[in-house]
This record gives structure tokens, C-alpha cells and sequence, in this order.
């Protein structure tokens, strides 16, 4: 393991690369810059990717950072930049287009905000924009919906426009919304205790 001084180093080009990499993924999303490159500057990347990652695996590994190891990691680093440098051209020599999600917000019960889009690439532009946001896509809602239980999915096809809404209401009883782990019976306590004396009394 290297000293802390070399290790504060190491970290330091490894976090100039991370910067690159979001704002690649800010511009394009998550991944998709790669995916619209060509074949042979997809290959060369992947490449250097793995030459990167060697070269920084070596010097933390070492017992101390020698002057060939650093020059490693230097040379990689840099060339990491460039190559996210080289994506981002290539994207818009071809003629693509930077993305912009749409994104639709909602309040959930905790107080938190979901933010839902349509693919990861999108997902990944939100989550870059730094805010506090749980971010789903539209694969990942049809996931919830698949788990429903299917008398709730019957439901919307039995009586097309209903919603599903969370219970924001206390029950009868005052003991907060029902749950499904033993409810007391929905109307006043008294009565429900007249009826069982008078049934079993």
C-alpha cells in the first residue's frame, strides 16, 4: 500500500477521470456515448479502459509508488480524459444529439421526490444533475406494476380510470390507515364488542 501522500495522488487522478466521466454522462447518459461510437473507437476505448485500470490496480497494490508506477498512472489518466474527450467528438461529428430527458416528478409518501424517465441513459443525465431525487425508468415501473397483486391489476381493467392512492386518511378507530396485518374491525369498538357478547355471550 502506498503512503498517504501517494495514496491522496493516486486518488486525485482517479477523481479527474470520475469528472470526465460524468460530464460525458451528463451530455450523453449513462454509457450511450460509447454505444453510438464506432466499432473501432468503441474497441480502442475498451482498451484503454482496461490499460487504465491495470496500470492504477498495480500502483495501489505496490508495496510503495515508484517513479515507473506513477508515470503509469499519469500516462493512463491522461489518455482516460482524452478518450472521454474522444467520445463526446465523435458523438456530435456524427450528428447525434445530446440528451434531454423527459422527466416526470412525483411526491411519495415519505416526503421523498421519484423522478420517473424512459431508459438508464436518462437515468443516469438526473442523477448526475445532483439532485435528491430516487430516480426509476419506465422498465423499472412496469417491474412494480408486474408485482402488483393481480386483483389490483384486474382492478384498472374492471373499471377503467380508477387510481390508486395511498392511504392518507386514520381509520374509525383512530389506530392510522389499515394495514393488512390485522386491522381492528372497520366501525366503532362498541358496537363490534355488543356484537361479539351478544353472539358468543
Amino acid at each position: 500500500m502506498p503512503s498517504p501522500e501517494d495514496c491522496g495522488l493516486l486518488t486525485g487522478y482517479f477523481e479527474g477521470i470520475e469528472e470526465a466521466r460524468r460530464q460525458l454522462e451528463v451530455k450523453w447518459g449513462v454509457g450511450r456515448a460509447e454505444l453510438l461510437a464506432s466499432a473501432d473507437l468503441r474497441a480502442r476505448w475498451r482498451r484503454q479502459c482496461a490499460s487504465w485500470s491495470e496500470a492504477y490496480r498495480a500502483a495501489w497494490e505496490a508495496p510503495m509508488l515508484t517513479r515507473d508506477l506513477l508515470g503509469a498512472v499519469q500516462t493512463k489518466a491522461a489518455a482516460m480524459v482524452r478518450g472521454y474527450g474522444a467520445l463526446d467528438a465523435a458523438a456530435e461529428a456524427e450528428g447525434h444529439r445530446p440528451i434531454a430527458p423527459w422527466v416526470w416528478e412525483c411526491l411519495l409518501a415519505d416526503g421523498s421526490v421519484a423522478a420517473i424517465v424512459q431508459t438508464n441513459a436518462e437515468a443516469g443525465a438526473v442523477i448526475a444533475e445532483g439532485r435528491f431525487l430516487v430516480v426509476y425508468t419506465l422498465a423499472e415501473v412496469g417491474n412494480v406494476i408486474s408485482a402488483l397483486p393481480q386483483a389490483l391489476q384486474l382492478a384498472k381493467q374492471a373499471w377503467p380510470g380508477s387510481k390508486f392512492q395511498a392511504p392518507k386518511v386514520p381509520n374509525v378507530l383512530g389506530a392510522g390507515p389499515w394495514s393488512d396485518e390485522g386491522d381492528e374491525i372497520p366501525f366503532g369498538r362498541e358496537l363490534a364488542e355488543d356484537a361479539l357478547a351478544g353472539e358468543f355471550g
